[in-house]
């Protein structure tokens, strides 16, 4: 029976976003991170927020990539500029090879 803790330190808070204490401070500073709570003197993380925090972080980086998608309208127009480039890049060369066939 081994339940996850209720709250977490600032040290167990930080360990978990693989960051140190110091920067979980500072993003309280700032007001980023998830909410802590200071009963007494020990600033706490409840569970709760941690796992409300990861939703919000991975929800942010589900819309930053799905942003950074191509349409199929653009991966088109990108994959007929490529195919392209390479028959631009490609026909020189085989001038070269028939001028240089003619010549022997």
């Amino acid at each position: 029976m081994n339940q996850p803790p209720d709250y977490l330190t600032i040290d167990e808070a930080a360990e978990h976003y693989r960051t140190t204490a110091d920067t979980m401070r500072y993003w309280r500073h700032l007001g980023q991170g998830p909410v802590a709570v200071k009963p007494g003197t020990k600033l706490l993380y409840p569970a709760s927020e941690i796992r409300r925090y990861d939703e919000e972080l991975l929800s942010e980086a589900r819309q930053q990539a799905a942003e950074r998608s191509p349409t199929p309208r653009e991966a088109d127009a990108a994959a007929f500029a490529l195919d392209q480039a390479r028959t631009r890049l490609s026909r020189p060369a085989r001038r070269a090879r028939r001028s240089s066939a003619e010549r022997t």
